[in-house]
């Protein structure tokens, strides 16, 4: 088996694999670009890396907010994490839909317990 300390192990559709992780990040943003509707993939992270919990939305509004959550280490990384899902669920808005998106950060520090304020929506 391999070292995991430097890997990290992917979930995609339900297949796990262990990727090195200096090509990891270029390996899904291939996936994403290669495949609009790419289902859905965890990221489990062997590391010490601080990453913060982050809200991210598009200004849409359905029933509520059109928002999603996204653990990253910034918010950039956060929207760019984001636009992908976005993406893959816009076939009926325009470029908008995940081209405009606002990333809220709600927890610095996710290996701390943490509960967001309570919302009615």
């Amino acid at each position: 088996m391999k070292n995991v300390s430097d890997s990290k192990i992917v979930k995609i559709n339900g297949e796990l694999e262990i990727y090195d992780m200096d090509t990891l990040e270029n390996d899904l943003y291939s996936l994403c670009e290669e495949n609009d509707n790419i289902g859905t993939y965890e990221i489990h992270l062997n590391s010490n890396k601080c990453m913060k919990l982050y809200e991210v939305n598009n200004g849409y509004v359905g029933f509520g907010v059109v928002k999603c959550f996204v653990i990253a280490e910034n918010e950039d990384r956060a929207i760019e994490i984001a636009r992908h899902k976005y993406k893959a669920q816009s076939k009926y808005y325009n470029k908008d839909y995940y081209l405009n998106l606002t990333a809220t950060c709600l927890c610095d520090n996710t290996f701390n317990e943490f509960v967001s304020e309570i919302l009615d929506e």
